[in-house]
């Protein structure tokens, strides 16, 4: 995301260690140990410890949508393209990636295989509207 670190948190700011932190994360989110999603219980604990309703719930889609820190961003894409769906809108784009773009994008991404039913329910939805 390209946004300043909010105050509340900026003892936590890594941006000057960037590479070494993208890269840890990227390798951590890849393991799993013994079937357990270690990941997913750390960026949970992480969104609990910096209260991440109250830190992002004035952010767009677009600010979080090439993220997968935390599996809330999956589902409040979910819920955007749920909303998408009911409105017949096709066209709408998430950092210049079409629906069904972003939709394929999510999957490859580190909750893909969590949201997979849903995503790939939304994928069954789509194709006939758009075909």
């Amino acid at each position: 995301m390209d946004k300043e670190v909010p105050k509340q948190v900026n003892v936590y700011d890594l941006m000057t260690k960037y590479p070494n932190v993208s890269t840890f994360v990227n390798q951590f989110s890849n393991l799993n140990f013994n079937g357990d999603d270690k990941f997913e219980e750390v960026a949970d604990e992480v969104w609990r410890f910096v209260d991440g309703n109250t830190l992002f719930k004035n952010i767009k889609v677009d600010d979080f949508a090439k993220s997968s820190v935390f599996s809330i961003f999956d589902r409040w894409i979910l819920l955007w393209e749920q909303g998408r769906l009911k409105l017949s809108d096709f066209d709408s784009q998430i950092n210049g990636e079409s629906f069904p773009e972003v939709v394929k994008h999510r999957l490859e991404m580190h909750y893909g295989s969590k949201y997979k039913v849903h995503i790939r329910n939304l994928i069954f939805m789509i194709i006939p509207r758009i075909l």
